[in-house]
């Protein structure tokens, strides 16, 4: 892989742009402001959420490369967290009704700029002949930008992950790394692969000049000049400026989140669902949605641990500006990606929910089959003890009676049946199922099978259909997409992951797993 990618000690020019957009930083000072007014209880639930909002604004504000007055789902949700402390200022900051006029003033009029500072402030510069690859953090300033009309033929926008998916028919003259980008690294990757990866002879490092931008460390073996050409653009009121006191680190600019709290609200709402003892628990980690709930909390959702379980998701892998449905493990997860949940908690899965439908009248005799050798299998499990009956099934050629898949196979409802039909009867066998109910039970669980792979590929269809229709860019203006299938499917939404909490692993139910859980 790494021969693909230039050597370190090839020749190319590296060009830092800080660009100034007063707006913006006005924005920061008075974020500066609030959180060194003495008299804000910095403890309070309230002040850091509000504060949680204030900084994702500046955040997506610094990095994205769209118009700033482009619909987007998570902006207005943080602005509208905002406006509920603005009108509620004599319950939460009764003395700060000035400074939060100042902020609603400024929030309107970025919010009204009809350009992108980080990309108009560069684009003339560029050489619409060359190729040039845009490098940004977000998915929505991919798509909308590789779905520009009249936007030169040669010029691409990539997301740092896509840069390994780079051929060599596609390497740019030119490359634009835009705003907090160092944040967006695997752990195996750093600033010399993405100065690299792309293989341009000329790379510009573009953001705001009130961020201290990382590139910028002494470790980096790599001559970094500044830009030397200031650029003013009234029309836009912002230029490019050299030699700018920086006001922030880039690693400053992530918006923090209040993890012990977080994980406090999930330990309980789990307490709370996770009351049946002997349900399957599954190892999972949670990961935060830039989406809100209608009553405008906090949406998270769990994804399992196991690299063996298969996470649906909606992403533009290969960075050509289309949708595709995808199978992930929990590694690939990152910001942007959409996982699919179903809105309502009934412990089942949207394929197991779908598949009923399927069945029809037939749905409850066999999904009482399939628990029927479930529960016997569990009890004879707990009769014989787990690894004794591992090794037990294992000696008579039950290869894959691991104790793990032991405790799946007795209790996850989205495990039908071991596929080996003999290995499955000599499970069954074990379970103490006379020869004829064990093939009637074999018999019943490849017709739930039939369905469970009918719904997926309609499902699959119907989503295919749905992002294919409808404009790409627009789509992901909004974290959550919600999908409306034919009578008889069940319905079930896209959520826009935001990050993942921690690395705290959390023991969760089905139920748990397949949907979302307000905080």
């Amino acid at each position: 892989m790494l021969d693909r990618f230039w050597n370190a000690q090839e020749e190319f020019e590296v060009l830092h742009c800080p660009i100034q957009y007063d707006d913006l930083f006005m924005y920061h000072e008075l974020i500066e402001l609030f959180l060194k007014d003495k008299n804000v209880d910095k403890t309070s639930s309230y002040f850091k959420e509000i504060k949680y909002s204030l900084f994702a604004l500046r955040y997506f504000w610094s990095n994205t490369i769209m118009p700033l007055n482009r619909k987007n789902d998570y902006v207005d949700n943080h602005k509208s967290q905002f406006y509920f402390f603005k009108d509620n200022l004599s319950d939460y900051f009764p003395n700060h009704s000035d400074l939060f006029d100042e902020f609603s003033n400024i929030i309107q009029k970025i919010s009204n700029m009809n350009y992108s500072p980080l990309y108009d402030s560069l684009v003339e510069r560029l050489d619409p002949k060359h190729r040039i690859n845009l490098i940004v953090t977000d998915l929505a300033s991919v798509t909308w930008f590789n779905n520009l009309i009249g936007k030169p033929k040669r010029w691409t926008a990539v997301k740092p992950s896509h840069l390994r998916n780079i051929e060599e028919t596609s390497i740019a003259d030119t490359s634009v790394l835009f705003g907090s980008i160092n944040h967006f690294l695997r752990n195996d990757e750093s600033i010399e692969f993405l100065l690299t990866a792309p293989r341009s002879k000329k790379i510009f490092l573009a953001n705001y000049d009130f961020i201290k931008n990382s590139w910028m460390k002494p470790n980096i073996h790599f001559a970094i000049t500044e830009y030397e050409e200031s650029i003013y653009f009234d029309k836009y009121n912002f230029k490019l400026s050299v030699n700018s006191e920086s006001s922030i680190s880039e690693d400053d600019l992530f918006p923090e989140i209040d993890e012990e709290l977080i994980s406090s609200q999930i330990t309980n709402n789990i307490s709370s669902v996770n009351s049946n003892e002997s349900a399957y628990l599954i190892d999972s980690y949670c990961y935060l949605l830039k989406t809100l709930s209608d009553s405008g909390k906090r949406l998270v959702c769990f994804l399992p641990i196991d690299k063996s379980s298969k996470v649906q998701v909606i992403d533009d892998v290969d960075g050509d500006g289309r949708l595709d449905i995808l199978s992930y493990s929990v590694d690939n997860i990152r910001e942007g990606v959409f996982v699919l949940k179903k809105l309502s908690n009934n412990n089942k899965s949207y394929i197991i929910d779908s598949a009923d439908n399927l069945l029809g009248e037939n749905s409850q005799e066999l999904r009482s089959s399939q628990i029927l050798w479930k529960k016997e299998l569990e009890r004879k499990i707990a009769l014989t003890g787990l690894e004794k009956s591992s090794k037990y099934l294992q000696s008579i050629g039950v290869g894959s009676a691991s104790k793990h898949n032991l405790k799946r196979w007795s209790k996850d409802l989205d495990n039908i049946s071991i596929r080996d039909s003999e290995k499955f009867l000599k499970v069954l066998e074990f379970a103490d199922f006379n020869n004829k109910v064990s093939n009637k039970i074999i018999k019943e669980m490849k017709i739930i099978t039939n369905a469970h792979t009918k719904a997926g590929r309609e499902i699959k269809k119907q989503i295919l259909n749905k992002i294919t229709e409808v404009e790409t860019q627009d789509m992901l203006l909004d974290s959550k997409i919600d999908f409306v299938f034919d009578e008889g499917m069940v319905q079930f939404s896209a959520f826009e992951v935001e990050r993942k909490l921690n690395d705290e692993v959390y023991l969760v139910n089905y139920g748990t797993l397949n949907t979302v859980m307000e905080l």
